[in-house]
Order: structure tokens, then sequence, then C-alpha cells
């Protein structure tokens, strides 16, 4: 007789069925073995065990739970288990978590009070799996599943060792009856990782597939293997043998797992190019229409190479950097395979307080609506009653300018009280944009949003009434509005209140000291209207002490943000010496300190002011060198064939004024 002393992880067997079953009637047994009287005591089983009890009664079974049991009360409860299935036709699931030993093909479960002395004591003293087994084969048109998370390391070492043709550890391949499912936590003959936590990977991760709802019973096992390879880093592979037919859902029926569903989801993120959300079609539809065709995308998308991008700043006066960035509107390619996650990084409002902490906001004019629509589409299929995504998905549309479907998203999310969304429809409204213009109703929806205290809202209502549009017209109500959408943060607002401080506005005193707070709030914020504003009133001394510095800094943050009059201020201050502002003399004064000319750079936001279709930029006076570079720029992109001699004449001023695009 040949011993084979095992330390294997979690198996499952389930005898299956020939039609579909539902949470009709479903009873369970649960064991639990840790404190071993004569092994290793051991951590997880009884946590398992408890685990997997509050699993199995969220869906819907009635689970009788031993922990700590001999071997009388494990036969007994086993005995009772295999007669109540009998009589009643139920769907029955065995689960056990402890030691276990093979012996010549056959598998053991032990009681916690198995002292193995000898290996013919095996029978007597442990209980036979496959003898369990075997008594489930007559068992018709039913579910019964038998799942066993056994120990990870030797019970009997030294018996093991004694003991000729020992060999590796893990459990004999048992050979499924007809209409049996047989699933192990790993490959017959491997160990299992027995896992830091309180619970073992497998169990771990096969309660969390169990409550996922939609999940066939081969879809749960199949992702219960693919979440354990990653939690043992590729250690431990589940393993599976199965000859049912029929099927079996843990937590009822899929939400979205029909044929359409499945289409349809595919549809959203197939052409995605994001391997996250590649791989989350492969988690919502393990047994799908399209896998062949996922797995396929995330083998190309894994062999493309991938483009970086560099960072160059240009350092000033103080050490500071002024960064010249681009921002290319390409698809998203995360590698986050939540889609929930990818939409509310590709569309999430900076104001949204719903913002979960992962996403700090996307400005409208940053949104991608090609791959926005891909990612949010698929969202919204996942969670359809989310109002958060239908109000994201709303705005996409919006700036897509399919004003139809924004409107649809927005309405549904409005009417359910969302904020947010009522305060895009009010804005649908207000402007007429895809809808009959009607400002009274924009102003309506705005004042809901607003005593929900969204603070763009609140903005946007304070300048409706200030204005009388769609109301009645009231300076001090309408600064009030706006006054707390600036006390709640919202730099739109914030600049408003910089700006009313620094040039007369109704309802308001000059405050230059106020108006640098205010401005600086806002532009702290990335507002690149206020951050210009900033540099303008440290360049001319406006509330705070002239710094010429300073100014080049918020000018530089504005320029970069591509606010068309700070890239002609650089411009300007690049084209000419730049000198120290002197308030008594009204005039910049230069000395062998100052910065001298520099015609690269000049050209450089020269060109940049032009395309963001800055007017003014036509009639200032460039010096010679800096109108070098610029012809130069130009013929670079193919607009200048003219002689590179920095004059401007005709010829240049026809490829400044194609290049601005404004006369």
């Amino acid at each position: 007789m040949v011993l084979r002393l095992i330390a294997f992880g979690a198996f499952a067997l389930s005898i299956v069925f020939s039609v579909t079953v539902q949470a009709a009637n479903r009873v369970a047994l649960v064991i639990g073995n840790s404190n071993y009287e004569f092994a290793l005591a051991l951590r997880n089983p009884v946590n398992d065990a408890r685990l997997m009890t509050e699993t199995l009664e969220k869906t819907g079974f009635q689970v009788t739970t031993l922990l700590d049991a001999n071997r009388d009360q494990m036969k007994k409860a086993l005995l009772n288990y295999s007669r109540t299935l009998r009589k009643t036709g139920a769907s029955g699931l065995f689960y056990y978590a402890g030691h276990a030993v093979e012996m010549q093909g056959r598998n053991f479960l032990a009681p916690i009070e198995m002292d193995l002395q000898d290996a013919s004591e095996i029978e007597i003293l442990a209980i036979d799996v496959n003898a369990f087994v075997s008594t489930m084969e007559g068992v018709a048109d039913q579910v019964n599943i038998v799942i066993l998370d056994a120990c990870r390391n030797n019970p009997f070492k030294e018996l093991a060792d004694a003991t000729r043709g020992f060999g590796n550890d893990g459990l004999a391949r048992v050979v499924a009856p007809k209409g049996t499912f047989i699933a192990f936590s790993t490959a017959p003959g491997r160990r299992a990782k027995d896992g830091d936590g309180a619970n073992s990977p497998y169990t771990t991760a096969l309660a969390n597939a169990m409550v996922q709802n939609g999940l066939t019973i081969e879809q749960v096992f199949k992702k219960t293997r693919a979440d354990v390879q990653i939690a043992t880093d590729q250690f431990q592979t589940p393993w599976e043998n199965s000859s049912i037919i029929g099927e079996f859902y843990f937590s009822g029926k899929p939400n979205i797992a029909s044929e359409a569903g499945d289409r349809a989801f595919w549809k959203a993120v197939g052409a995605s190019q994001n391997p996250g959300l590649i791989q989350s079609y492969l988690d919502e539809f393990p047994g799908g229409l399209f896998v062949s065709d996922a797995n396929r995308e995330l083998n190309r998308l894994a062999a493309r190479p991938v483009a970086k991008l560099a960072l160059k700043t240009k350092p000033n006066a103080k050490n500071r950097q002024i960064a010249v960035v681009s921002k290319p509107k390409s698809k998203i390619v995360g590698k986050s395979k939540d889609i929930i996650r990818e939409c509310d990084l590709a569309a999430a409002h900076p104001a949204n307080g719903d913002n979960p902490a992962y996403a700090p906001g996307v400005q409208f004019g940053d949104i991608d609506p090609t791959s926005a629509l891909v990612i949010c589409d698929a969202a919204m299929l996942k969670s359809p009653n989310e109002l958060r995504i239908k109000y994201q998905l709303a705005r996409i549309n919006y700036k897509a300018k399919s004003y139809e479907n924004a409107l649809t998203h927005y309405r549904s999310a409005a009417n359910a009280g969302y904020a947010p969304a009522q305060d895009g429809l009010a804005h649908m409204y207000f402007y007429g944009d895809g809808i009959k213009q009607d400002q009274e109703q924009g102003v309506s929806w705005f004042r809901k949003a607003a005593n929900a205290n969204y603070a763009p809202a609140q903005y946007k209502l304070g300048l409706a009434i200030r204005a009388g549009k769609g109301v009645a017209k009231n300076h001090a109500e309408g600064n009030s509005w706006i006054r707390k959408a600036a006390d709640l943060g919202f730099s739109s607002a914030q600049r408003f209140m910089g700006r009313a401080h620094h040039i007369y506005t109704p309802g308001f005193s000059r405050d230059l000291k106020q108006a640098v707070s205010w401005y600086r709030k806002s532009a702290d914020q990335g507002e690149i209207y206020a951050q210009n504003r900033l540099g303008f009133m440290y360049e001319k001394g406006l509330g705070v002490e002239t710094d010429l510095n300073e100014a080049l800094v918020w000018y530089g943050r504005s320029a970069a943000g591509g606010f068309s009059k700070s890239q002609l201020r650089l411009a300007g201050y690049h084209n000419q010496r730049v000198g120290i502002f002197d308030a008594e003399l009204n005039a910049y004064v230069y000395d062998s300190s100052s910065r001298p000319r520099d015609p690269v750079q000049a050209a450089s936001w020269l060109y940049k002011a032009l395309k963001n279709g800055s007017r003014e930029a036509l009639d200032k006076n460039w010096e010679q060198q800096t109108l070098m570079e610029f012809q130069l720029q130009l013929r670079r992109d193919g607009s200048f064939d003219g002689i590179i001699d920095g004059e401007n004449n005709a010829l240049t001023k026809a490829a400044m004024e194609s290049l601005c695009n404004c006369r």
C-alpha cells in the first residue's frame, strides 16, 4: 500500500444536472477544521468556513455549519446531508476546509482527532471523499456541489518521509462521474498557497465570484482561477474537470449577460484600444461571443510600442519653471479594467463633489468625445442606474454636439434629483443648444441645482440674475449666488470676484488686494484667465508689489494652458529686452542684469498666439530677428515659401493672417 500525504489547496466537485436551476430549495453543509490534536493547527479553515457560510446564505442556501468537527460528527452530518438531498430533491453544496491526505489515488479528509500512525489506518480514521462522491451519483436532475479547501502544509511529515512512494504534494485526479463538475484549487499533484490573510486565496476568490450576479457555475470557477493566479503571482492555477449539462447561477440570472448585452458591450469597448476596457469585457463575459477577439486585441496591444513624451521647461529668474506643454487628443489607453473608473477619468466634471477621489475631473475643452463615448457607453451598460455616469455621458455627447443624446441623459439624471445634471439641462435650455431656447426654464433648473449647493449652477444663476435673463434683474441677489459659488471653491466664480474688485462692477467696491486674493485662488486651480490677470497685477504693481519675474511665471502658466493673450504677452517680452518696471518713471529700466532678447521664444509664442486667434498679434511691431525665426517656423509647417528676411512684407502678413484665420 502506498500512502502519499498531501498539502493541497481547495478542489470542488459538483454533481450537476440536465436542466437550468435557479435558487429554489438550496441546502449546504460547511465544515472548517483548524485545531487538530495530533497535527499542526491551521489558521484559516475556521475563518474560511465562516466566510463560506456567509456567502452561501447571501446566495439563498440554508446552511449548517460545523467548526472543529471530529470523525463521528463529520460522518453523521454528511449522512444527514446526503439523505436530505435524496428526499427533497434540493440543490446541495458541501464545503470543507482543513487537513487532508491522499493514498493510492484516493483522497481523505482529516477530522480534528485523527492520529495517523500507519498507512493502513487511513480508511478507519478519515473520511473517504471518493466514497462520498459515489453516493451522489444516483441523485438525478439537481445540483450537488462539493468544495474542499484543504491544508497547504504536510500534517504528518514524519510518516510521509517513512512511507515508500511518497511523491509530489497535491490531490490525485478525481474522475468525474456522469453529470459532475470537479474543480481543484490547484492542478493535480501541485500545492496551493495558504495565503497571508485571514482566508485562503482560493476561498477568498470563490466567495467573491459566487456573489457576482449573472455568472454561471463555469464562469464562477473561471473567474476564481484568474483571481487566484493573480493573488499567488501565478504560483497556483486552479483546475476543473467537467461533464455537466445545463446552467446554474449562484446569484441569479445576469443583468447584461444576454446575447444582446454581450454584443452591445463588445461594440462599446472592442475598438477602444484600451487594454483595461478589453479586459473588462472578459471579466463581464468570460464565456462571451467575442472572447477570442478580445484576447487577440489584448495580445496586439501588448506588442505595440509605447511612445514617451518629454516635458520641457524653461526656468525664469526665480528658478521657477514655465511649462510649455501640448495636449494631444489621443485615445485613452489605461491599465485599469474598471469601466466606471475609466469613465470618471474621461469625463468627470472638476467641480462635481460626487466624483471619487481618483477622479480630479476633466475640463470641458479637454474631453475627447471619441474615446470617452466608448468608455462611458460601456460604463452605462454595466451600471445603467448610476446617475453620475448618465451625467458624464450627457457631458460627452454635449461636447460631441450630439445634443439629442445629451438632452436625454441630462433629463433622466436631472429628474432623479442629480444636481450636476440639473445644471447641464439648465445650460441647454438657457442657451438653446439642441432645444428651443427657454431662459426661464433654464433659470428654473439652475435654481434647483443651486439650492442643492452645486457651485457651477450657483455661479450661472448669479450671472443670469445680474443680467436679468430669464428672471428679473437683481445685482444684490446675483452677487450673493456668485459669492456662494466662490466660497465653495468654484474657480470661475473666484475669477469673477477678482475682476469685480479690480474693475468697477455694480455691487462691489474697488479693492485691489481683494482682487489679487481672489485671482490667486482661481489661478491656483489652473484657471488660465485668472492666471493672466494675476500676471497683469504683478506686472503693473496693482494690489501687490511690482514683480516682473512673478508676472512672467503666471503669464507662462496661462500661456501653457492655451490663453492667447498670455501667449502674446510672452511673445512681446521675448521680442525685446525685458527689464524691471519702475513705477516712478512708468517705464521698464534695463541694465546689465536684464534679460536679453530671445527671438526663438518670441517667435514660438507669436506662432501659438496667432494659432489661437489673436488679432492683436497682427498689429504688433516685431523685431527683425523675431520675424526671421517666425518665418522659419512657418516654412517648417509648409505655410510660407518666401525669403527668410525678417521683413513684415505682404507675404509674411498673408501667412500670419492665414494662421490666425481672423481676417
